[in-house]
């Protein structure tokens, strides 16, 4: 009994083994008609093995799985995981492609370096500095990044240049050189990555006025290259800027504008692009960039204002790397002008009475000025004022003459201011005298004279009023009978009274 019980136990246990397999052969079919597009003869591609239940899969020989093909190395990445917690026998990731390589991040950002740099050294005034720059990205990415260049430590040019990796261009940059520019520079061109430096020089041009521009334009042949390695010497001097004519509208007066107006030609080979300056006794006033194709005319007008100060003789040029005109002009000075506009007086005047001049002034000069006004008789100076005027004002000043009786008749006066002079004539008029009988009070000694006049006159007149009988007593006064009489009655009545005291 206890036997047949043991293979009772392991005739079922073959039947769980058959029954597990034919299920498990059963889901490795269904799965694979999913990832087919759900083709529906699975088996008929499959190689059977030889064992039952499973006609899905080609048999490795290794137990355990049955929903893969093993290539037999240890690493397999590209298996299909039929979810079975069985081992599958491989030791890699089976949830990603391993392609051998290292999975670092080894790539270069951009970086732009300078290959080469040309220059056209030397140079003049007036001339463009050409620079022409290599530029190369060495890097492994793309970018956009500024080029630019100096002289010293004052920038003169920039440019932006988007390179690929490992592409490179030619970039071109310039700077037209000013009046004052004229001695040796260090010329920098920079990127963020990388610096070239060399040294550049700027001449004066020549003091020829009629020089012609022969293509060297003082080249001497130095190399302008970089240390990095580069070219010959970027070639100048095509273009050749005539100046045709060279005007100024003068003389003006210190203070107001002085024009001046250059015509310039490229009579040269080729356009260009250069400077026109203006100066004064070598000392410039204005600089301008000018840019002509070839056989271009083109006139170019500069207006200074001249200082209040700055009167004379003004020597003036006009340049251009290749030419120089010289011209002179006045600024006349600045002044005052007070002028005598009219005089007018009182007169006439009698000997003794005052002569009044009224003398208008105007000061029609360009600034305010300060002004002695002198009344004069004859060539002596009577009477003067000092006046202060603003431009184009106007003002009445009176002088006074004080007339007297041995300076009569026409006066031959005048009024002076500075070198104006104003003549006139005035007169003075004698002084006339009335004559006035005045009744006198007499003294004893007239009355007396007058007496004896009477008395003479009274006899005449008795004589001749004697007819009538009348006597004339119409003559004022006491006669001589008549005073004495007074006096002997005065004196009697003095001694009576003295005897009555007594």
């Amino acid at each position: 009994m206890p036997r047949l019980q043991l293979w009772a136990v392991v005739l079922v246990l073959a039947v769980a083994l058959v029954g597990v397999a034919a299920v498990s052969g059963s889901v490795g079919a269904a799965t694979t008609g999913e990832f087919d597009g759900g083709a529906p003869d699975v088996e008929s591609n499959a190689t059977d093995d030889g064992s039952s239940g499973d006609d899905s899969e080609t048999d490795d020989s290794s137990s355990g799985d049955d929903s893969e093909t093993d290539d037999g190395s240890s690493g397999d990445d590209s298996e299909t995981d039929d979810g079975s917690s069985e081992d599958d026998g491989s030791t890699g990731d089976n949830n990603s492609t391993d392609d051998g390589t290292d999975s670092g991040d080894d790539t270069d950002p951009a970086r732009f370096e300078i290959t080469s740099v040309e220059t056209n050294t030397p140079t003049v005034i007036g001339e463009t500095v050409t620079v022409t720059v290599e530029v190369t990205n060495t890097g492994d990415e793309a970018a956009t990044n500024e080029i630019s260049f100096s002289l010293d430590e004052y920038l003169k040019d920039e440019a932006d240049v988007t390179l690929d990796a490992g592409e490179s261009t030619i970039v071109d940059l310039s700077y037209v050189t000013k009046s004052g520019d004229a001695q040796d520079w260090t010329l920098a061109v920079e990127t963020p990555d990388d610096t070239d430096t060399q040294t550049v020089t700027v001449e004066e041009p020549s003091r020829d006025s009629n020089d012609t521009d022969d293509g060297n334009d003082g080249d001497d042949g130095s190399d302008g290259s970089s240390s990095h390695g580069g070219g010959s010497t970027v070639s100048h001097g095509d273009p050749a800027f005539d100046i045709d004519a060279f005007d100024i509208d003068g003389p003006v007066k210190a203070g107001e504008p002085l024009r001046m107006n250059a015509t310039v030609t490229n009579t040269g080979s080729a356009d260009g692009e250069r400077l026109l300056w203006f100066t004064l006794d070598d000392r410039t006033l204005n600089e301008t960039v000018i840019e002509l194709d070839r056989g271009e005319e083109l006139n170019v007008s500069y207006v200074h204002e001249t200082p209040v100060e700055g009167h004379g003789v003004w020597n003036l040029s006009a340049h251009t790397p290749d030419d120089q005109v010289d011209r002179s002009t006045e600024v006349l000075e600045l002044h005052s002008n007070i002028t005598i506009d009219a005089v007018e007086t009182n007169g006439p005047v009698t000997a003794g009475e005052t002569l009044n001049a009224t003398v208008n002034v105007s000061n029609t000069g360009d600034i305010a000025g300060n002004q002695t006004v002198a009344l004069y008789l004859d060539d002596q100076r009577m009477d003067a004022r000092s006046v202060t005027l603003e431009p184009n004002e106007s003002i009445a000043v009176t002088l006074a003459y004080r007339s007297n009786s041995w300076t009569t008749g026409e006066l031959n006066l005048s009024a002076a201011t500075g070198e104006d002079r104003e003549a006139f004539v005035a007169v003075v008029e004698e002084e006339t005298t009335e004559t006035t009988d005045t009744p006198e009070t007499p003294s004893d000694s007239s009355t007396s004279i007058s007496d004896a006049s009477t008395t003479d006159s009274s006899s005449d007149s008795s004589s001749a009023t004697e007819d009538d009988g009348t006597t004339d007593d119409s003559t004022p006064g006491f006669g001589a009978v008549a005073a004495l009489s007074a006096l002997l009655a005065t004196l009697a009545a003095a001694r009576f009274r003295r005897d009555l005291m007594e």
